[in-house]
């Protein structure tokens, strides 16, 4: 029994092995691949974005985080790492509230003067759209470098596969030549490539031209395209 569930397993991974390479999810990996390659990009913007986070959160520690009385029912610059998290959560998503749900700087305004206000609007200004810009821009072209690279390895992989690349021209040869007016072919039989097959002549293949009116009838039909796309020719 052991043996029949892990065939049934293997046929399902190959079975699922298969649809993943079907030509709907290449935009799918390329995703993924844009992702993955981006991630170094992502850890070292954290690590850019949280220096000038540490250092605000530092100073907030050794003054509001020292004081007794505060205008907060809990301090949020009680220690360094709930000053870090209180920072971090006013910079980076914008949710910048205590407890009560009151805006911490606004009260730190009130309370004790209005270069708390100036610090927090430096600060946010700097991070937001100094530090965020080029985050993302950073990001977002390391991605699609990522993306275009295993793109090219792909195409690369596809073009060195010899016995693919001779199955594919040949499908493309025998379809053109069945298309082709000057052919000879039925047109029920330009239907299925397998019956156009058994009507190619390679010898008048040859004799065949082809001009740029011919060669645009032939974009027409979709398994030219199919084919040509597989080839990765441009059309």
């Amino acid at each position: 029994r052991l043996s029949v569930v892990r065939m049934v397993k293997v046929v399902r991974i190959t079975r699922l092995a298969r649809w993943v390479r079907l030509p709907f999810f290449r935009d799918l990996f390329t995703m993924i691949n844009g992702v993955v390659g981006g991630t170094r990009t992502l850890l070292w913007s954290f690590v850019i974005i949280m220096i000038p986070v540490y250092a605000v959160a530092l100073f907030c520690r050794e003054t509001i985080g020292r004081e007794t009385e505060t205008p907060f029912q809990t301090n949020p610059f009680g220690t360094i790492y709930l000053s870090v998290f209180t920072l971090f959560r006013c910079m980076v998503p914008g949710e910048c509230a205590d407890d009560a749900g009151r805006p911490i700087f606004v009260l730190l305004t009130d309370s004790h003067g209005w270069w708390w206000a100036a610090l927090f609007c430096v600060t946010n200004f700097c991070i937001a759209f100094g530090l965020g810009n080029v985050v993302t821009g950073m990001y977002v072209e390391s991605t699609m470098a990522a993306s275009k690279t295993n793109d090219l390895v792909l195409r690369k992989q596809r073009l060195q596969d010899r016995e693919r690349l001779a199955r594919k021209l040949t499908e493309l040869f025998i379809l053109l030549y069945g298309l082709h007016p000057d052919s000879g072919v039925p047109h029920e039989a330009q239907e299925s490539l397998y019956r156009l097959d058994m009507y190619f002549d390679a010898l008048r293949a040859r004799q065949m031209l082809i001009s740029r009116r011919l060669w645009e009838f032939f974009l027409t039909d979709k398994r030219v395209d199919t084919l040509l796309d597989d080839l990765d020719v441009s059309t």
